[in-house]
């Protein structure tokens, strides 16, 4: 049974590198304010998490509410749409990222990440983080081309790669049992306590002190409250907040 697991996840991965020697013709995506399957905009922050995915891959997201640039605004073709599918069975909740083009064309379809939490908030946040395991493999690297001024890519060097003094924040800090300290790794930083564990890993996103951050199978947001670190994730439909002591 593992030999077949192993077999399938190998054979997503191939397909997801074929796939995206296509998306990297695009650097736009667009993520809707509202998934089908969805009661409300941005509930459980599906729609956050997934326009967070893919700026750490390395594109330019928006969502489909936003002011869009005029490249764009002219012609919905030069950008890929985002869509998340919910896939639930009696015991499972299973959800599929996408990513289709201006013709509704699937160029990017993730596997399917399930769980079996009977929390439906928990439940989303577990089967996203599993379907992303796609987009993590994916090979992105934007075609762009010989026309294009490359200037906008400058402009965000600045948010996607990791700063050892996030957001210019200097505080004197005062080291207790409870204080976590940031590691750089690939991407964003990992935190550790002082056994040395790794509590978390934290992503930066294209807002200033804000972050994605994954705590064993929970997925929130890291956020700056006047020099204070706060992380909030969604348990059983409710928001829960945890302050926390953050040593860069």
């Amino acid at each position: 049974m593992k030999i077949k697991t192993l077999i399938l996840f190998c054979a997503f991965l191939v397909t997801g590198n074929l796939l995206a020697q296509t998306v990297n013709d695009y650097k736009y995506v667009i993520v809707p304010e509202r998934f089908e399957f969805q009661n409300e905009s941005g509930e459980f922050q599906l729609n956050y998490l997934t326009k967070t995915l893919f700026e750490k891959k390395g594109f330019t997201v928006f969502y489909s509410g936003d002011k869009l640039p005029d490249e764009i605004a002219l012609d919905k073709c030069k950008a890929l749409h985002a869509d998340v599918v919910k896939n639930s069975g009696v015991f499972t909740t299973g959800l599929i990222i996408k990513l289709n083009d201006c013709n509704g064309k699937a160029l990017f379809t993730s596997i399917e990440g399930k769980s079996k939490r009977k929390q439906i908030g928990r439940a989303y946040h577990e089967a996203l983080a599993k379907a992303s395991v796609s987009i993590d493999a994916m090979g992105y690297s934007y075609n762009a081309k010989d026309d294009e001024v490359a200037s906008w890519e400058k402009a965000d060097e600045s948010y996607m790669a990791p700063q050892p003094n996030i957001d210019g924040i200097k505080t004197k800090h005062i080291v207790t049992k409870h204080t976590l300290f940031a590691q750089p790794i690939a991407n964003g930083f990992q935190l550790v306590d002082s056994t040395p564990k790794v509590v978390m890993n934290i992503y930066p996103t294209s807002d200033k002190g804000v972050y994605i951050a994954k705590q064993d199978l929970t997925i929130g947001v890291l956020l700056n409250k006047g020099g204070v670190w706060f992380f909030e994730y969604y348990q059983e439909n409710k928001l829960v907040k945890k302050k926390l002591d953050i040593k860069f």
